[in-house]
């Protein structure tokens, strides 16, 4: 019997290997940078579990958002991808479409209850369309 945690720890494993072979990092690179051995390292990409406090040394090594690896393992969504902006220490994060979306959604929930769902999908889009529109403008 698969667990949920089991997926999750699939999950994991499978966005983990996809991301390392993405940044081109060997796995030696991948562990000094979360400062882990590759053992360890090779755990996640094998969707064992590790010390809850190291998920966070991955979520670095792999250019993830803080909380990303636990995320996942929490059955929320996929990571926040950040890349480093050169000699500003600066750090930008890249939002799936999908999170966006459910962030604007929920906001005019909260908000408001005069909107249709057609009227709030609208929105949505047009919040994701115009952070598009400026980010292509920088």
């Amino acid at each position: 019997m698969t667990t949920s945690l089991s997926r999750d720890l699939d999950r994991l494993a499978e966005k983990a290997l996809a991301r390392r072979q993405e940044l081109a990092l060997p796995l030696t690179a991948a562990a000094q940078t979360a400062g882990m051995s590759k053992d360890t390292f090779r755990r996640v990409e094998r969707g064992l579990p590790i010390r809850d406090s190291s998920y966070s040394k991955v979520d670095k090594a792999l250019r993830w958002a803080p909380g990303s690896s636990l995320g996942i393992l929490a059955g929320e969504g996929g990571p926040i991808e950040t890349e480093p902006i050169p000699a500003s220490g600066l750090t930008l994060a890249t939002i799936p479409d999908d999170t966006l979306k459910g962030a604007v959604v929920k906001a005019v929930i909260a908000t408001s209850d005069t909107l249709t769902a057609r009227e709030i999908r609208a929105l949505s889009d047009r919040v994701l369309e115009e952070l598009r529109r400026l980010h292509e403008g920088e």
